[in-house]
């Protein structure tokens, strides 16, 4: 699956979304910088993108630079939550989600 989108994102490099998808599902298999990659990209095509441009920052803090190569650090709890409307939402924060467990779901990338 996340050959197949790696490859529809090549096919349609402007196409916002895809690069949203695949950086998602970069950082969710643990290829954080892959996915900071992506969804630079993201934020470039759409610079007003709060939710990716948040999902950058999120998975870029787990990343630092050495001799110009990014190199993530140990995983980290991050929590994501999909509303009735398809929206995901995501958070670092367990006093976030206090509220609504049930809602949310961890996940480590």
């Amino acid at each position: 699956q996340l050959k197949s989108l790696a490859k529809a994102a090549a096919d349609k490099p402007n196409d916002p979304a895809l690069r949203f998808l695949l950086g998602f599902h970069y950082g969710y298999s643990g290829r954080v910088a892959d996915a900071v990659g992506e969804l630079n990209k993201l934020v470039q095509l759409e610079p007003k993108d709060q939710l990716g441009r948040k999902l950058r920052d999120l998975m870029a803090e787990k990343t630092h630079k050495d001799n110009n190569s990014t190199i993530a650090t140990a995983p980290s709890d991050i929590y994501v939550r999909k509303d009735s409307k398809g929206t995901l939402y995501f958070s670092n924060i367990p006093a976030d989600i206090s509220d609504q467990p049930t809602t949310w779901h961890r996940t480590q990338y």
